[in-house]
């Protein structure tokens, strides 16, 4: 399961419905969000388990690899983005979920997806390669490290996006969704909000 750019509109609308909770009370409105719709969603079936990025243990799934083998999107391992043929790197993998029935062969039912950039890695490399060299060399850790190094990262997200045609440069996020995406910053849910409000 990901989202592209028309996650941003529904979730604004989520928030509308109880800020003090779903903003200010909640450490990950977003995470949140994404948990409670596809609980609703699979609610029905009783056999089905829901994953998500930030589990831990057995629960964890390598999603990159997984929306790779699955066909939703190319894993550039350059630039560790999933590349999606129509939204390009305009999409986040939210969760997957996981049915206890017997499976497909491993015949693939649809086309192998190739990398839409090959000519282009070098760039994507050496500009990952530089992000990575400083977030490493960050006193607060690597973690840190990248989030601090956003606008970089998304230096990197938009060349990719440039090698594609206009559709996926279309798929960017919004200026709001784009910084909440990288910054985690509630302040940008609260303008989304107020944006709504005053219509």
């Amino acid at each position: 399961m990901a989202n592209s750019k028309h996650l941003w509109e529904p979730f604004i609308k989520y928030l509308l419905e109880d800020p003090q909770k779903r903003i200010e009370e909640s450490e990950h409105p977003l995470n949140d969000y994404v948990k409670h719709t596809l609980t609703e969603v699979v609610a029905a079936f009783p056999n089905a388990s829901l994953h998500y990025p930030d589990d831990k243990g057995d629960r964890f799934v390598h999603f990159q690899p997984l929306c790779h083998l699955a066909g939703l999107a190319f894993y550039n391992t350059s630039s560790y983005l999933c590349i999606h043929p129509q939204h390009g790197p305009w999409m986040a993998i939210r969760s997957c979920i996981i049915f206890d029935i017997e499976g497909p062969n491993d015949t693939p039912t649809y086309p192998i997806l190739k990398n839409p950039f090959p000519t282009k890695d070098a760039d994507i490399q050496a500009g990952i390669a530089k992000i990575t060299e400083d977030a490493l060399k960050d006193n607060e850790g690597i973690e840190r490290g990248y989030q601090k190094r956003w606008r970089e990262l998304l230096d990197v997200r938009e060349m990719a996006a440039g090698f594609l045609g206009p559709e996926a440069q279309n798929a960017k996020y919004s200026p709001d969704q784009l910084h909440y995406h990288y910054t985690k910053d509630k302040t940008y849910l609260r303008t989304a909000v107020a944006k709504v409000q005053s219509q």
